[in-house]
């Protein structure tokens, strides 16, 4: 049961865990109430399933970051769409104060901008479109990204792929860039790795 509550919060929890059972495998040793033999060999059980567990707690802290990640980003966007829809960016004629006409004219339209906005997205997303690109078409948020997003979910499969290719030759082209640089400001890394090593 222990076991189960330590591998709910984390790695240290697990390792006090597993250090109060290991002294009481000694305790029993101590006692008597085992063998040398079953004292190793539940040793032996017990390291072996302190590896288990310790991986387990890293993939569940993995998926936990994962889900606060992606829950962190959603937050954000649904602000930025919502902050899109606020009737006080409306405007009325000539920059006055908007009629009650208008502010419903106006809403309607954010509406049904963010609806196309939200259809185009999974158009994309289906379509291939690479998550870079997806990325920065919705951090644009509507105002930045609608009008490219509509282009692209209603143009040619080709245009898609052709923004792909190019996008992974930018990324690649980038860290080789920056590679490059920091080697220049700083020196090698493996230069560097190499002189510590040679003065141990």
């Amino acid at each position: 049961k222990k076991l189960r509550q330590a591998l709910t919060k984390g790695a240290d929890d697990i390792a006090g865990v597993i250090k109060d059972i290991r002294g009481k495998i000694a305790d029993a040793f101590k006692a008597k109430s085992i063998t040398a033999d079953q004292r190793d060999g539940l040793l032996d059980y017990l390291a072996t399933t302190n590896k288990k567990l310790l991986k387990l707690a890293k993939e569940r802290e993995e998926v936990v970051d994962k889900i606060k990640e992606i829950t962190d980003y959603a937050k954000k966007f649904t602000d930025s769409v919502l902050n899109y829809a606020a009737i006080t960016g409306i405007k009325g004629d000539d920059n006055a104060a908007p009629t009650g006409g208008q502010l419903v004219a106006g809403l309607q339209a954010r509406l049904a901008t963010i609806r196309e906005f939200g259809a185009n997205i999974k158009k994309l997303a289906a379509a291939g479109l690479s998550k870079a690109l997806l990325a920065q078409i919705l951090d644009a948020g509507i105002d930045g990204g609608a009008a490219i997003a509509a282009e692209l979910a209603n143009g040619p499969s080709s245009i898609i792929a052709a923004l792909n290719t190019a996008q992974v030759q930018i990324t690649k082209i980038a860290k080789g860039i920056g590679i490059d640089g920091a080697d220049a400001l700083f020196g090698s890394g493996k230069a560097m790795g190499d002189a510590f090593l040679k003065g141990l």
